[in-house]
């Protein structure tokens, strides 16, 4: 909460507001009126505001210290009008679990109100003279930068330009996934002035993200990557506007997340993700890049209005997500990500500008560079394209899978006692998260080829709970087995 008042603040009572049995630590931090500035010698202050746009933007910066820290309550309250040496020109009161968080959202709304807030201080001297100081050169995080120095070199390109640089500008991108693939792809067009950039991951920094994901830190672990990957690309151009979402795009809030957009980058890592955006995206006619890794190959594609075939003309139906390897069980390089998230950004630099590019699927192999394209006709009996397109208009209750009557969705500890765990997860795996309870470990591979027996020979009097991370590998290894018979095994996933 942010309030503005005229009356002294009264700290002793603010401070008992924030009481919180939950909270490890309180940190409150009071902005007082010093006898001194510059070499001068101060009598007073007086802070005049622009009170509303005031309120909305003080607003603003407190939610996004509550979702870049893990804290339970902020509050702060800001002084206006004449105030006397030694009082309280601004208070700031932040509840946590933890001080380290708490130290940081405090310093983060006090930086951030000075920059950012309509609010002017007047400096009364001893001398008999007043002045207004800009508060802004007492924020570390601030530096004013003209446009016209920021862009001056990308204005140098003949497909750019002012005309160009303009458009960029005034256009409006929706990017799916700020990872491996979305933050070279965010920062390129960050930095290369998309005016307005809405970001959606609903992940947090994990440490194996670091070595590829350069919008983090490592005291970025544990935390919501959209909102600290929006701060930070607002921090790199201070001309564009960044906003975020921290919810997990689904088929029942695509619609409304998706809305008025030049432009998607799908940055997303999984197939139920990238049919989904891609069948959205065609049915709303608005242009799609995708790009996709695996190890040292990737492939890059612009679906638009002038595409050949869609995805579905070569994919009728959504694979199964356990038929590839995901980065967790394949394993991925940070520079093979950087150059496909480039691409990405570079394709939709292209499009924006109306600089011609190919309708083909590029892929390419780092390893060796060898490259080649492909060249997807239309299929007449395509869903979502062909004649009879089943897929259109797009309906949410198409993208909605079925949860199987074996697939354990309860998070009741107490409930799941009832099964005997089995653990599936790679030993790498389980040095990231202990389960709750004691497991019995079985490693399970996507290869096909893998032996059942260390789980058919099970005692098949008891019902077994697969648990892998995210449920994929245990539905797959649960229907492999329900499928031949051994019917008392079930699907968990921990995500």
């Amino acid at each position: 909460m942010f309030s503005l008042t005229q009356d002294p603040i009264d700290s002793s009572s603010l401070t008992s507001q924030m009481s919180n049995p939950q909270a490890g630590a309180l940190v409150v931090f009071e902005g007082l009126v010093r006898n001194h500035n510059e070499g001068q010698a101060v009598a007073s202050l007086e802070y005049e505001s622009y009170s509303d746009l005031a309120l909305l933007e003080a607003e603003k910066i407190l939610n996004e210290a509550r979702s870049l820290y893990d804290v339970f309550e902020i509050q702060c309250v800001h002084r206006i009008g004449h105030l006397n040496i030694k009082e309280i020109a601004v208070w700031v009161g932040v509840t946590s679990a933890h001080r380290k968080d708490g130290f940081k959202a405090c310093q983060y709304v006090i930086d951030e109100l000075k920059v950012r807030l309509p609010i002017w201080k007047k400096e009364y001297y001893l001398s008999g003279d007043a002045t207004w100081v800009n508060c802004q050169q007492c924020s570390h995080t601030h530096h004013s930068i003209a446009k016209e120095d920021y862009y001056e070199k990308q204005l140098q390109i003949s497909e750019i330009g002012e005309k160009g640089q303009k458009i960029l500008e005034e256009s409006h991108l929706f990017v799916i996934g700020a990872g491996g693939l979305g933050c070279p792809a965010l920062t390129y067009l960050a930095t290369a002035g998309v005016g307005h950039i809405t970001l959606c991951d609903a992940d947090r920094v994990d440490p194996s993200n670091l070595h590829r994901q350069t919008l983090y830190q490592k005291d970025d672990i544990g935390k919501l990557k959209a909102p600290i990957a929006a701060q930070r690309l607002s921090q790199m151009n201070p001309h564009i506007e960044v906003d975020y979402c921290s919810d997990r795009l689904t088929a029942e809030n695509i619609e409304s997340l998706i809305t008025d957009f030049d432009l998607v980058l799908d940055c997303s890592d999984n197939f139920t993700t990238k049919f989904l955006v891609h069948d959205y995206c065609y049915d709303q006619k608005i242009p799609l890049v995708q790009s996709s890794l695996y190890q040292f190959e990737g492939q890059i594609r612009l679906f638009d209005e002038r595409s050949g075939g869609c995805l579905r003309c070569t994919w009728p139906e959504e694979p199964e997500a356990s038929c590839t390897g995901t980065c967790t069980q394949a394993g991925t390089l940070g520079a093979v990500a950087g150059v496909f998230g480039s691409l990405q950004a570079l394709e939709a630099l292209k499009v924006l500008l109306k600089i011609p590019t190919t309708e083909e699927t590029r892929i390419l192999n780092l390893l060796t560079f060898e490259s080649f394209s492909l060249v997807q006709d239309r299929d007449l009996d395509c869903p979502l394209c062909g004649r009879s397109a089943t897929l259109i208009p797009f309906k949410k209750e198409n993208y909605i899978r079925k949860v199987k009557e074996w697939e354990v969705s309860d998070r009741s500890l107490q409930n799941l006692r009832d099964y005997e765990w089995v653990d599936i997860r790679l030993p790498e795996e389980r040095k990231k998260e202990t389960l709750p309870q004691p497991a019995l470990e079985l490693p399970f591979h996507r290869d096909a080829l893998m032996p059942l027996e260390p789980y058919t020979n099970l005692d098949p009097n008891k019902k077994y709970l697969l648990v892998c991370s995210e449920g994929l590998r245990s539905r797959m290894l649960a229907e492999q087995l329900r499928t031949i018979g051994f019917e008392h095994f079930y699907s968990y996933g921990l995500d």
